[in-house]
């Protein structure tokens, strides 16, 4: 039961980490996780520059944000 014996780690010298996989801190998948938010960056700037550049409706609100002639 959780909170049953409150903060007893702090009668032990070595560290503890409860969660429930201790250790694996920034790694997610073996993949470091300053890795994987770049690839996320990555696909979401493609992701909107595939919806205004190869999509109609992209061309349409460039074109009336003044980006753009219209097609």
């Amino acid at each position: 039961m959780a909170g049953l014996v409150p903060a007893i780690h702090v009668l032990q010298k070595e560290g503890v980490d409860a969660r429930h996989k201790a250790g694996h801190d920034g790694v997610l998948g073996g993949i470091p996780m300053n890795v994987r938010i770049s690839l996320s960056v990555l696909v979401i700037v493609a992701a909107v520059i595939f919806f205004f550049f190869y999509t109609e409706t992209g061309r349409l609100l460039l074109a009336a944000m003044g980006f753009a002639k219209p097609s």
